[in-house]
């Protein structure tokens, strides 16, 4: 249904994977690298991932400054940006086709061969200290960041990739410039372009560009995660809040786990959109929260699901008892085939849609191949959605959504630990 994926490995140990959108006027090229919070040394380079994704959008060898570099992409109409996460970062720009090689110029030189001006360091440390209070400032969006703690509370996956203002301000220019040069080469990378650009002019530009850069690693690997969590049930941040932000959370399954379908489509049907059933019984039938939803993240070796709600201060126990009662029914009961057969519906349409743009489309087989070094087609993800049955649905909520292993993190005005973890302990 859709042009194929193809993988090449070139020079250096640099996986290239290509899709040819000839309907699309423009392009997208992404850059991957193994490079996240998880590989950080968290005594001295906590925080540093990020921090390079900032830095290096302040100046390379052929692009001195951000200015040269920003106008470059915006004259031709572009955008450019990046984000990091606890195993990668990702920096990619999307331009028209005919300003394909210039761009793929630019990503690379600037990923490849930063200035680490002592100045621009410092600047990007007070930015991203503002980011930081940023991030905290907004209760819904920081009590994610309370739930590492909580499910792998001695491993790396523990933290956000942001740091802590003290690991920031402490980050020297060496610290940088070594854990780059530790990271930042071919062999830890994956090169994604979607769009209206052929397979061998890829290939061709992208060979030249690394090979040019003549840039060698020795990337780290991340301590796999130990299996412990929290044994309090309940972490409460005290903020005066107006509404109380809530994670109810759990360990989940790894990058493709034999389970992971299955635990995916649970998700969806227990909080993806409105049609799911924690929308229907918290929001509509209740109206306990504006907004609530659940979700999966998969890592390489581990994952966890999560329910967020935001709920007004006094209905947080009555929220609460109904978020777990769904959990509960999903574990007690199988679902209908109806309700089956609508929830494979929404996620094979969300999958399909999410073909449309090339942006999209790099992201996935890019990641997929940094992650799990291969790349599925959209007919074998199809076929995985098809292949989950009432009984796979009813197996995962059995497994995943155990009362044992749930943990809450909540950002309000509270001091009621012992009573919610009550109800947690009580959902059997």
């Amino acid at each position: 249904m859709t042009h194929p994926d193809h993988i090449h490995e070139l020079p250096g140990g640099l996986r290239l994977v290509h899709r040819y959108m000839p309907d699309s006027e423009s392009v997208t090229i992404q850059l991957f690298f193994g490079a996240g919070g998880r590989y950080e040394d968290f005594g001295r380079e906590y925080g540093v991932s990020h921090f390079l994704e900032h830095l290096l959008f302040q100046g390379s060898q052929k692009y001195p400054t951000s200015k040269i570099i920003s106008e470059a992409v915006d004259g031709v109409g572009g955008y450019m940006n990046a984000y990091t996460t606890a195993e990668l970062t990702t920096y990619y720009a999307k331009v028209p086709s005919e300003h394909f090689q210039k761009v793929a110029d630019i990503l690379v030189d600037l990923t490849l061969k930063p200035l680490f001006d002592p100045a621009q360091i410092e600047r990007e440390r007070g930015v991203i200290i503002e980011e930081m209070n940023v991030w905290r400032d907004d209760p819904g969006q920081y009590v994610f960041d309370l739930v590492g703690d909580l499910l792998w509370p001695e491993d790396g996956l523990r933290t956000n990739v942001i740091g802590t203002e003290h690991t920031i301000r402490a980050l020297s220019r060496e610290v940088i410039a070594g854990y780059h040069a530790s990271m930042y080469g071919p062999s830890n990378a994956v090169v994604a372009i979607a769009g209206n650009v052929p397979l061998e002019e890829a290939k061709d530009v992208i060979e030249k560009l690394f090979t040019e850069a003549q840039v060698t690693v020795q990337p780290r690997t991340f301590a796999p995660t130990r299996g412990q969590i929290t044994a309090a049930p309940v972490y409460i941040y005290h903020r005066n809040t107006n509404q109380t932000h809530l994670v109810l959370a759990g360990r989940g399954v790894s990058l493709r786990h034999h389970h992971e379908p299955a635990l995916r489509m649970l998700s969806a049907l227990l909080g993806a959109g409105m049609s799911s059933r924690l929308f229907h019984s918290v929001r509509e039938e209740k109206g306990l929260a504006y907004t609530i939803f659940m979700g999966l993240t998969s890592f390489i070796d581990d994952g966890k699901w999560e329910v967020y709600a935001g709920v007004n201060n006094d209905k947080l126990i009555e929220a609460l008892e109904a978020i777990v009662v769904e959990l509960r029914r999903a574990r007690e009961a199988s679902v209908s085939e109806a309700e089956l057969q609508r929830v494979k519906q929404q996620m094979r349409g969300r999958v399909i849609m999410g073909q449309e743009t090339n942006g999209s489309v790099a992201d996935r087989i890019g990641s997929e191949l940094l992650l799990t070094h291969d790349v599925r087609s959209i007919d074998q993800i199809l076929d995985e959605i098809d292949q989950v049955t009432t009984e796979d649905l009813h197996a995962a909520a059995q497994r995943y959504l155990d009362p044992s292993s749930m943990r809450l993190a909540l950002i309000g005005p509270h001091d009621n630990s012992a009573r919610l973890a009550e109800i947690l302990t009580n959902n059997h």
